[in-house]
């Protein structure tokens, strides 16, 4: 059987290895299947053109809720060429809404973590079985369908290295302030140590996706991907895409002890939690290459982060940020806005607030997005509060819920807001004295602001 994958973003800005069909796709590979992966940044006619010459049997689509009416689109164009092909729809999109497999052109949708139940629907697929009693699917027989639910992984060391090619990983850069900065990148690529969440914030679709028990592979499983990475491709730069990867202080030290004794020197970056953050911890991530972390701020206000059910004090995150600033970690804060109560007071409170007191090196402002399958978007739907029904715009990078301020005032809001950080006083103090403690970190802020400038 010839299988195709495709992650149908459509964009050339996304420079970031398709990590989770490539998963799958070393999975079918080690179980003998004929797999081809399709680059994200391919356009929807190229996409086409290219699935068109593949002629595959089953076609499986990793969708977000943004790209989802590119997949139905490639999907409904793939069944008129081919009426017996067999699509299936994944991702968070497709999890938070299986009732997606009422489009005529969607065969199946796998909800959650799909490595194990896309590979079981192949095997009965091709030895004619049903494929309706496998756990972890939707499907359509009348009206929509769900099987039982599939358990999590409970060994992510059972599954194989995800299946990269060079000319996807030679393509990936991060554009944002890194270090080695985007100019010195060498196959930069994305990795996990664990899957899943403790935590049930109301934007994210995480808990259902990957479960709240966070699982951790081996040190030494990762350890040996990492070399593998450096010996085939080059790698520099890894972006350790895990949702808390300081969850389990435990396993950062597992993880550095390994990667000490295999002599293994890479630079990576992640995303944490400010909770449980110390400097013995981040001193230790740092000795082993990292070079960025990334922390959740979302907001300032107390009674937001109850409303979104982040549990996270202020004051903790500001000393986690201080903290890996005094060890030359570069590091970006995430912030949202767009909040259904939100008011031109709250934002002016949340500009004042980003300028003075976030010690952050890098900022990124986003809308909070009501995707389908999360808490937000079930109190969205139970208040009536009026949201965007036009998926295509869910990027979080435009405002998608209605508020008592236009969509062009808030857009306004974060253009004036990102300006005013970077320009501020308190921003060139801390910059000027990082480059001074940390002279190898003077061109990635560079080429940064390079980049910033083209936006601005």
């Amino acid at each position: 059987m010839r299988i195709a994958l495709v992650d149908p973003s459509g964009v050339s800005w996304k420079r970031r290895e398709p990590l989770g069909i490539e998963y799958l796709g070393g999975l079918l590979q080690e179980n003998d299947y004929k797999v081809k992966i399709f680059h994200p940044a391919l356009s929807f006619k190229e996409l086409l053109i290219s699935l068109k010459e593949c002629d595959p049997d089953i076609i499986g689509f990793s969708v977000m809720s943004c790209n989802f009416g590119a997949a139905v689109a490639l999907a409904a164009e793939m069944k008129k060429t081919n009426p017996d092909i067999v699509t299936v729809f994944g991702g968070s999109h497709a999890t938070g809404d299986p009732s997606i497999v009422r489009n005529d052109c969607i065969d199946f949708v796998i909800i959650g973590e799909g490595d194990y139940t896309f590979l079981e629907l192949i095997r009965n697929i091709q030895a004619g079985d049903n494929p309706k009693k496998i756990a972890g699917l939707a499907y359509w027989d009348g009206k929509v369908k769900l099987t039982p639910q599939r358990e999590s992984i409970k060994d992510l060391n059972e599954l194989p290295f995800p299946l990269r090619s060079a000319l996807f990983l030679n393509d990936c850069i991060d554009f944002g302030l890194n270090y080695p900065p985007p100019s010195q990148q060498r196959a930069h690529a994305c990795m996990t140590y664990s899957r899943g969440c403790p935590y049930n914030c109301s934007f994210c679709i995480s808990s259902k996706m990957w479960g709240r028990i966070v699982r951790y592979r081996s040190a030494s499983s990762v350890v040996r991907e990492l070399k593998h990475l450096q010996n085939k491709y080059g790698t520099n730069f890894v972006f350790f895409v895990d949702l808390t990867f300081n969850a389990v202080p435990q396993k950062v030290y597992e993880l550095h002890e390994e990667m000490k004794r295999q002599k293994v020197n890479v630079y990576w970056k992640t995303e944490g939690r400010a909770e449980g953050t110390n400097l013995e911890i981040l001193h230790t991530m740092a000795n082993m290459g990292c070079t960025k972390l990334c922390y959740g701020v979302e907001s300032f206000s107390k009674d937001t982060l109850r409303r979104i059910r982040k549990p996270q004090n202020i004051d903790q995150v500001i000393t986690a940020f201080r903290l890996a600033n005094s060890l030359g970690i570069l590091t970006r804060a995430s912030y949202m806005v767009g909040y259904p109560w939100e008011t031109e007071e709250s934002l002016r409170e949340s500009e004042r607030n980003l300028a003075e007191f976030l010690p952050a090196d890098e900022l990124r402002i986003t809308f909070i997005t009501p995707f389908p399958g999360t808490l937000l978007y079930e109190e969205c739907r139970k208040q009536r509060i009026p949201i965007e029904e036009d998926l295509n715009k869910y990027t979080s990078e435009e405002p998608v819920i209605a508020t008592s301020i236009s969509k062009e005032a808030l857009l306004q809001w974060k253009h004036h807001t990102l300006k005013t950080f970077y320009l501020s006083k308190q921003y060139e103090q801390r910059r000027t004295e990082k480059i001074r403690r940390f002279l190898h970190l003077k061109q990635s802020y560079e080429e940064f602001f390079e980049h910033l400038a083209k936006e601005f």
